[in-house]
């Protein structure tokens, strides 16, 4: 019994048995254990289902078995002699043992690798704090550079702004320089400019005075030249006109009764009242005023013929100057005493041409492009007779001059054709 005990006890030992279950069925069957075969078989099967349950048990469970069938072993009865203890028993003393040991081993181990944990921990937790520090000391580093670089930059922007602002300074310092001179380069500009003008306004003002000097002298001088030309005009001894047109006649009668009191009203009533004139009075005064023109070129006449001719000659003189030069309405004087130009022969060709009784409708609706147009048209021959006509009364025109003005007269310009249309008198 005890052979098949300890062998079943070894088996076990040699069995890795874990769970609940296997270590109570080895222990039951180790306590119930009879001195039988039956004992050994329910050992074995005990042990067979603990295989088949595949489970794994640790140290404790194997030497908890051992030691229970050790103390069923010490339970038989007392009848029963000592005996000298069996190998199986040694050997499961030893198995016993052996697991103490290997619980001891095991619980070492565990101890072991609970202190190796600990320090592994402790290890770990002396990395983590050193990298805390170290952590903590980059970060440290990382602010005090970090804090250098903003003091570095700070104090770089405060000289950059301190070199922008003398720049400023320098700039505003120069600029008000630039200005100053500017200023005064105006200020001598504008002095100069007034100078100028000063100088300018003189010159003007002396120019000015020059010219009105010059004018009033001018004036003066128009003034006594135009006093020299009526003279010369003999305008103060010509003899007064009588009244030539009814109007004119009408308002002489009624100056002495207006007495200078001349009014648009005034000449309104007039124009009107003359208008109003029975036809008897407006024949009376026609036929007053045809008498007059009578009067006035007989008494004209008379008195140019009271005058040399050549007086009359410097009169007519004078009195195309003034109408010419001063807008003196004035007519010349007629004497028929005086030489006559000649006409030009194209003057004379038109002449004819006119008068002819066979002329051609072209020629007088034409005017005188027409005339002049035929008169291009003729040859040599053909204006001949008109040039000589010309030059016998030119001649004629030659000795009178000398003789009754006394002076000669201009030769003829070469450049004054007698046959083109154009031609106009130079030799007078």
């Amino acid at each position: 019994m005890f052979t098949a005990i300890g062998l079943s006890t070894a088996r076990c030992l040699r069995l890795r048995v874990t769970g609940a279950v296997g270590v109570r069925n080895a222990s039951r069957l180790a306590a119930l254990a009879p001195s039988s075969r039956v004992a050994s078989a329910l050992v074995l099967r005990g042990l067979a289902t603990t295989r088949a349950l595949k489970t794994e048990a640790n140290a404790d469970a194997i030497a908890n078995a051992g030691t229970a069938a050790a103390a069923a072993a010490a339970e038989e009865p007392a009848a029963t002699p000592a005996k000298k203890p069996t190998k199986a028993a040694v050997a499961a003393e030893k198995a016993a043992e052996k697991a103490k040991k290997a619980k001891a081993a095991e619980k070492a181990k565990q101890v072991a690798a609970a202190e190796k944990a600990k320090k592994a921990a402790a290890a770990k937790k002396a990395m983590e704090v050193a990298a805390a520090k170290a952590k903590k000391a980059k970060e440290a580093a990382a602010e005090k550079s970090k804090k250098a670089k903003e003091a570095a930059a700070e104090k770089a922007q405060k000289a950059k702004e301190a070199a922008a602002e003398k720049a400023k300074r320098v700039a505003a310092v120069k600029k008000a320089k630039e200005a100053a001179a500017a200023a005064r380069a105006q200020k001598a500009k504008e002095a100069e400019k007034a100078k100028k003008a000063k100088a300018k306004e003189l010159a003007q003002k002396q120019k000015e005075k020059l010219a009105h000097n010059a004018a009033r002298t001018k004036q003066a001088s128009k003034s006594q030249e135009l006093v020299g030309l009526k003279a010369a005009a003999m305008i103060a001894s010509e003899p007064k006109k009588l009244p030539e047109q009814p109007w004119v006649l009408f308002i002489s009668r009624k100056v002495h009764l207006l007495k200078g009191k001349w009014s648009r009203e005034v000449m309104g009533g007039l124009v009107a009242e003359y208008k109003a004139l029975p036809a008897s009075d407006r024949e009376e005064m026609i036929a007053i005023c045809n008498q007059n023109k009578l009067t006035n070129k007989a008494a004209l006449n008379a008195w140019v013929q009271s005058f040399a001719p050549i007086e009359i000659y410097k009169a007519n003189a004078a009195r195309k100057r003034l109408r010419n030069t001063y807008n003196v309405r004035i007519s010349l004087l007629k004497d028929d005493r005086l030489p006559k130009h000649p006409l030009y022969p194209y003057i004379r060709f038109s002449i004819a041409r006119y008068l002819q009784e066979n002329a051609p409708a072209k020629v007088k609706e034409g005017g005188p492009a027409a005339v002049g147009a035929e008169w291009k048209a003729l040859g040599p021959e053909e204006r001949q007779p008109f040039i000589d006509e010309y030059e016998r009364d030119r001649a004629q025109y030659v000795k009178d001059v000398r003789a009754v003005l006394g002076r000669s007269v201009r030769p003829r310009h070469p450049k004054h054709a007698l046959n083109p249309p154009e031609e106009s008198s130079g030799d007078e």
